[in-house]
């Protein structure tokens, strides 16, 4: 059993082809391995990008908040200050019609008062006294 024992159907270059057949599946291993390492990268950076993407997303929305808080105070002012106004306007509308009607009422006076006046001067003998 010391003796060593010689395969006689061993043949080495058929063992030297398979070495160059590991090393071409040792070079594609390594490209695969280097592009699966490069992937990994892209992938690694696309989640952070996302990540970051989402914090500053969480960031805006908590900065919206007190914006839109204070842009619906505003609006609640400024929708009070136009009721104030239409109900000024409205006030000053009534006022306007009220004096419409006493101008009418006090130009019919008027007209009855010139009338009274020319019948009044028809009466009177003699001109009008001047005005001293």
């Amino acid at each position: 059993m010391d003796e060593l024992m010689v395969d006689s159907n061993f043949d080495e270059k058929v063992m030297d082809d398979d070495d160059d057949v590991w090393d071409k599946d040792d070079e594609w291993l390594m490209a695969l391995m280097d592009n699966l390492e490069y992937r990994h990268g892209v992938l690694t950076r696309r989640m952070e990008a996302v990540s970051d993407a989402e914090v500053a997303n969480s960031i805006a929305i908590g900065e919206i908040h007190p914006r839109v808080t204070a842009m619906e105070e505003q609006v609640q002012t400024q929708q009070t200050a136009l009721h104030g106004a239409e109900l000024q306007n409205q006030q000053l509308l009534t006022r306007v019609a009220e004096m419409e009607s006493r101008e009418g009422t006090m130009m019919s006076y008027m007209l009855w008062m010139e009338e009274r006046l020319t019948i009044l001067e028809k009466r009177l003998p003699g001109p009008p006294p001047r005005p001293q």
